[in-house]
């Protein structure tokens, strides 16, 4: 998985990552600027870590959270609807959820869950 670097984002000073793990899944957390938190996954999210992947999505409390699923070989239909949930409670508190996603069937299972908005780059999400 590529860092924030690597994808055309710099982490600003004195803003630290957070890594988590959950069975088959990882995930590192960084804040780009004071208002964005970008959370990148890899692995498989399925049924045992779903709850987990919604819980760190509705964590963070920047006005702006990105989800890069890029580096996501498997999502359960259970962590796409959970990642639904977390997008609403996400909006009740005004804040807006981003997930990029890199291919076509991920991106139509997201799709039947609700108005998630989906991106196909860490940069256009986090703009």
């Amino acid at each position: 998985m590529g860092g924030p670097v690597e994808r055309g984002l710099e982490v600003a000073p004195g803003q630290g990552r957070e890594f988590a793990t959950a069975g088959l899944m990882d995930m590192v957390a960084v804040r780009p600027r004071p208002d964005l938190a970008l959370l990148m996954f890899s692995g498989e999210i399925d049924l045992s870590t779903s709850e987990d992947l919604g819980s760190w999505v509705e964590a963070p409390r920047e006005a702006t959270v990105v989800v890069d699923l890029t580096c996501v070989g498997f999502l359960a239909a259970r962590a796409a609807r959970r990642l639904g949930t977390a997008d609403e409670a996400v909006r009740a508190r005004g804040g807006r959820l981003r997930v990029v996603v890199s291919g076509p069937v991920m991106a139509r299972v997201l799709r039947l869950v609700g108005d998630l908005a989906l991106h196909d780059s860490v940069v256009d999400a986090c703009r």
